[in-house]
């Protein structure tokens, strides 16, 4: 049933949809015809930092706009409204393919849905300086004026666009076959603009397959305020459909516990009760999910794996910001960050009055955006103007580091399987040892004592070989939603010519001197006492160990 709101009710949305649709132009428009990264996402479709930028800045507008209104975008996913009937379905860039290869065809596609139903859509060609506007109930527009399809009276009069002719397969290639060779011109190309054409009266029909909600919704205002009729291959109506965006992930139970599943723990699992999922979608490396719960606030969670909380990130953060760095031998005054993209590690290190240069190599800004929106007490981090933001490839950054640049490298990496597995590797060690200045330190995350001994057994050993003249040591960390409720941090220090002095890690040589900071907010775990109880490592796990640590 189509819901009971009328054009009135709608202009303020039009006018905010339009404000929207000038803040994705402004991005697309500065990068378009440069040369920019592009990207694979994992369905094999482009993505550039234009894509992300454009849909940033949206999400921007909205979060002030229509703040109770829920979010769905090709980007970033889904982000739930407290208003369940009001969603924004956006596409930054329509036709990506177009927009790297300098063709204004591509658009961005707005759309708003009531209900599920599709009420308000935006097609804007910022290129061109094209937009068209449709309205339920309402007339469409082109740049403000009235625009009308054309009478067709049979397939063989009609212009057939569609983006390609590969989109079809199976019996989808031969329907469209048959309307294709009925056609009297079909033509390929235009992505969305193809659509604008059909509403402006210059073509008549559009067949395309498998498109996603951000890639139609909006066009079915536009069209059907111009007097044409829009739907899926079955003739009925498109709608939002709430299952599109709230699919299971993987380990969300049907009653709402979350479940965190792992090779690396076989046999068990740690559950959380869920009482809203905040957000869900895909970045070109991973899933990305923040769920809320009762038992440890808002949780966000990487490919299936529970990377923080709001009850207990302190503790993880705090270690393995602040163990390096009140190690070190002399205050430090430039470090770098590989990953750590919920902005924690960044939080801890702003304490440090020290510092006049903080470095983060972070491959998704999918989680960065996440943390933003959703984890502000982390993502303050971000805000330290000190910090140099890098969405990049981490190794990489490490290896085009100069020699002896760093005074402390901190890696905040997943677990060491799939992409993270190279963080844990030799190549990457020698880079980041390359990378340190003499005395420096090396702090990473260092997987469970009581879980993966054997991998950390492996990891002690290839740092005794790589920071040969300096220390290797092992410390730990407590908190409850980490696998076996513990975790350890690897740290290393390179050999330094001019003292010949070997770092002891275990005893701090300075405070955090800004421990009680007011912006920050207190300490809540670290401490000069834990810093050294840090160290001091059960029997089973010291026999296993001692033979690759100097102490």
């Amino acid at each position: 049933m189509t819901p009971a709101i009328g054009t009135q009710d709608l202009e303020p949305f039009v006018a905010l949809a339009n404000r929207l649709a000038d803040s994705a132009g402004a991005v697309s428009s500065r990068y378009f015809r440069t040369p920019v990264a592009v990207d694979v996402k994992a369905d094999a479709s482009p993505v550039t930092i234009a894509d992300r930028e454009a849909e940033g800045a949206m999400r921007d507008l909205l979060s002030t706009h229509a703040p109770t209104h829920g979010v769905f975008g090709e980007e970033f996913g889904h982000a739930s409204g407290s208003d369940p009937d009001w969603t924004w379905v956006l596409d930054p860039i329509d036709g990506t393919k177009s927009f790297i290869t300098g063709r204004p065809l591509f658009g961005t596609l707005i759309a708003l849905t009531h209900r599920g139903v599709p009420v308000l859509g935006v097609l804007d060609q910022p290129i061109l300086r094209e937009r068209w506007v449709g309205v339920l109930g309402a007339e469409t527009s082109l740049n403000g004026l009235p625009i009308h399809t054309r009478p067709c009276a049979s397939v063989g009069d009609a212009y057939l666009f569609a983006t390609t002719p590969h989109m079809f397969s199976g019996p989808n290639a031969e329907a469209f076959a048959r309307v294709r060779d009925a056609s009297r011109i079909p033509q390929y190309g235009c992505d969305c603009y193809a659509y604008g054409l059909v509403a402006r009266g210059l073509a008549d029909v559009v067949v395309e397959a498998d498109l996603k909600p951000y890639d139609f919704l909006a066009l079915v205002p536009i069209l059907e305020g111009a007097g044409g009729v829009m739907t899926d291959w079955m003739g009925e109506a498109l709608r939002l459909d709430p299952e599109t965006i709230t699919e299971a992930h993987e380990g969300l139970r049907d009653d709402g516990w979350y479940t965190e599943l792992s090779s690396l723990w076989p046999g068990q699992g740690l559950s959380l009760k869920v009482d809203e999922v905040l957000y869900q979608g895909r970045s070109e490396f991973q899933d990305i999910a923040v769920f809320k719960t009762g038992a440890f606030g808002k949780v966000l969670v990487l490919d299936g794996a529970i990377q923080c909380t709001e009850r207990d990130e302190f503790s993880y953060q705090e270690m393995i910001a602040h163990l390096p760095l009140c190690a070190l031998a002399r205050p430090a005054k430039k470090v770098l960050v590989v990953g750590g993209g919920d902005g924690g590690v960044l939080r801890e290190l702003s304490r440090h009055s020290s510092l006049e240069a903080i470095h983060m190599a972070e491959i998704d800004g999918g989680v960065v955006e996440a943390a933003k929106i959703h984890f502000p007490g982390m993502a303050i981090g971000f805000s330290d103007p000190r910090v140099s933001l890098h969405i990049c490839d981490g190794i990489k950054f490490v290896q085009d580091a100069e020699e002896n640049t760093y005074d402390a490298i901190i890696v905040d990496s997943s677990d060491p399987v799939g992409p993270a597995e190279v963080l844990f590797q030799q190549p990457f060690f020698e880079a980041m040892h390359r990378a340190l200045k003499p005395g420096g330190v090396v702090c990473t995350q260092g997987e469970s004592l009581w879980y993966h001994l054997d991998i950390i057994k492996g990891l002690a050993a290839m740092c005794h070989t790589v920071f040969v003249g300096g220390t290797v040591q092992y410390a730990f960390t407590t908190i409850p939603t980490y696998p076996s409720g513990q975790i350890g941090f690897m740290i290393c220090s390179k050999a330094d010519p001019e003292t010949q002095a070997q770092l002891d890690p275990r005893t701090p040589k300075r405070s955090v001197d800004g421990a009680d900071s007011a912006a920050l907010g207190p300490l809540k775990y670290y401490s000069p006492e834990v810093h050294s109880a840090a160290f001091v490592l059960p029997a089973f796990a010291k026999r296993e160990l001692q033979a690759s640590l100097s102490f």
